[in-house]
């Protein structure tokens, strides 16, 4: 079972418009980061082949929750800019975590089953945070609606890993329909190589 984490816009920066008050276009550079400077310990950064460790499940399990184990993963991005003469660069930055001290295993659920169960549901989250990148990456921004994209653009993926984590979580039974669990790993699996050749 999941708790997304809904990491709020982060935004560093403001870009000028010109005098002529004409709306401009924008020239974006857009990356993955693995880390980030001054980040909590409990935090874990998605880096495709650094699989998560039962050890990695530091939360209070919640006894009155049925389910043997939650993890809370999600995705944010931050923007700033480059400048270059006159010209203007917005840089973002997407990243995706996982945080230690808010997920948890039941003893019952320390196994290695139920830790892949839980892997998936960080592998979606990141697979979310790579399908921001691709809207990102297909966007034109302006002078005058930059930010308003960019939220749209962000609330689409978080609603696009919502409807994945639901979906892999219903399909599965929370883990409990093994052969299900089976055909989810490796439609995951298979997103994951295909996620992982073009970041």
């Amino acid at each position: 079972m999941v708790n997304s984490i809904k990491l709020l816009l982060i935004s560093h920066f403001a870009i000028v418009c010109s005098v002529t008050g004409k709306a401009q276009n924008i020239a974006h550079e857009v990356s993955y980061s693995t880390a980030l400077p001054a980040a909590p310990a409990s935090t874990i950064y998605y880096q495709p082949g650094s699989p998560l460790a039962i050890a990695d499940f530091n939360g209070k399990p919640d006894e009155q929750n049925p389910a043997v184990a939650i993890t809370s993963s999600g995705f944010a991005f931050k923007a700033g800019y480059k400048s270059s003469g006159e010209k203007t660069v917005m840089v973002i930055t997407v990243f995706c975590s996982f945080d230690k001290n808010k997920s948890w295993m039941k003893e019952r659920g320390k196994t290695g089953y139920i830790l892949l169960h839980e892997q998936h549901h960080f592998d979606i989250s990141y697979l979310a945070s790579q399908y921001f990148i691709t809207l990102l990456r297909q966007t034109t921004f302006t002078t005058a609606q930059y930010k308003l994209q960019l939220e749209q653009l962000y609330t689409s993926a978080i609603e696009y890993m919502e409807r994945m984590q639901q979906q892999y979580d219903a399909d599965t039974g929370h883990g409990q329909i093994t052969d299900k669990q089976y055909e989810w790993g490796e439609k995951i699996n298979q997103l994951l190589q295909q996620s992982t050749a073009v970041r």
